[in-house]
């Protein structure tokens, strides 16, 4: 699955302002940053080490009491060191733009996508051979992706069932993606198409507390990518499924987050869609787990853990199978009326297919998250 930082920015806010009416103005902010570094422990790796300095931001702004507007980009600075030599790849990522629109007494949510032609592109050799590394889903890169062409979609999500205990909800959407230049003195890369339906169970908690309990199931479909007007790559369809479930009995709070993703087989048309492959975010069947545990520590302040784990299998890309588990401290500041601070770091390790038939191997790392968030409450 094709998805970058910008959008992921962009669909938490989009989250949270789901559902809930706002005047006109700024309704809420999200300005995150992290630090990530990661080193391999054998010669066959693509890199010795990799490290990535990261931003991202989101703002809301409500159009009408039934309306929001959603802008987020992002940016990266990256650093790949390796026998052949030290490579960098740094930039801005596109700006991309969301309309949510609630109707029929909030049943129904329309969400309007679009991405500007923007952000770094035209890459030489060497940003491709980060871009590649960075895309890895095992090493959990903040910015896996910068520059893209315009893209546009929508999507429409309705609440099929809204009673005292739960919520059962449908969707659908897709997004069209135009041409732009991937690298330098290569045709311009025109990027399939994307489509995909879901369904969604909640179990609805008291007044404004968070869902004890969601499942979600999703099917995405792809087109075909083309390079020039030659079709190079067809990235097979995928099944996903997510569990969360959510506790608060103060002082003490905990979510657990199982996500699974099951890949149908790409297709190679072309050996320039190699070149495509190897940047696609995710590849393989993927299983993850996050599971978070805070205690108050006064009226604004939390302090807790964070373990995740993540496996990827059936990768038809050399160096991608393997796993990685994570571990350290979380803690969240009350900083005013409706913001808060998280800050997060985690020490990291696990172990990864090598490359040319070389043996598995280790890698070790360390991740730092700074969030600060701003949701006013609703008049």
């Amino acid at each position: 699955m094709r998805m970058r930082t910008t959008c992921v920015a962009g669909a938490v806010l989009a989250l949270t302002l789901a559902g809930r009416a706002h005047a006109a103005g700024v309704t809420g902010v999200m300005l995150g940053s992290s630090w990530r570094s990661w080193t391999a422990t054998d010669q066959s790796s693509p890199f010795s080490s990799l490290s990535q300095g990261s931003g991202q931001l989101a703002i809301g702004v409500g159009l009408t009491p039934n309306a929001d507007l959603v802008i987020a980009t992002a940016g990266a600075a990256t650093k790949l060191e390796s026998a052949s030599g030290d490579r960098s790849l740094d930039g801005v990522g596109a700006v991309s733009g969301a309309v949510l629109l609630r109707l029929a007494s909030e049943r129904l949510l329309l969400k309007l996508t679009t991405t500007l032609p923007t952000g770094t592109r035209e890459l030489d050799v060497d940003q491709l051979a980060v871009l590649e590394s960075i895309g890895q889903p095992l090493l959990g890169f903040a910015v896996r992706h910068l520059g893209t062409g315009l893209e546009a979609g929508g999507s429409a999500a309705w609440r099929v069932h809204d009673g005292p205990g739960h919520r059962v909800s449908v969707g659908a959407g897709g997004v069209v993606r135009g041409a732009y230049t991937l690298a330098n003195g290569m045709d311009d890369l025109h990027p399939a198409p994307e489509w995909a339906v879901t369904t969604g169970f909640e179990r609805r908690g008291a007044d404004s507390a968070p869902a004890p309990l969601r499942v979600d199931l999703t099917w995405r479909g792809f087109g075909t990518d083309r390079f020039g007007d030659e079709d190079v790559f067809r990235e097979g369809g995928q099944l996903e499924a997510q569990l969360a479930v959510q506790g608060d009995a103060a002082p003490l709070h905990g979510i657990a987050v199982a996500r699974a993703v099951v890949k149908a087989r790409n297709e190679l048309l072309a050996p320039a869609g190699s070149a495509v492959a190897s940047i696609r975010v995710r590849s393989g069947n993927v299983s993850a787990i996050r599971l978070q545990g805070d205690r108050d520590a006064g009226a604004d302040v939390r302090f807790g853990l964070v373990a995740e784990g993540v496996v990827v299998t059936s990768s038809e890309a050399e160096g991608r199978n393997g796993y990685v588990l994570g571990a350290g401290p979380h803690v969240r500041f009350g900083v005013g009326s409706g913001a808060s601070v998280d800050v997060g770091a985690r020490y990291e390790a696990g172990r990864v297919d090598g490359i040319d038939g070389a043996p598995r191997h280790g890698i070790h790392g360390v991740a730092v998250d700074l969030r600060l968030q701003w949701a006013p409450s609703a008049p």
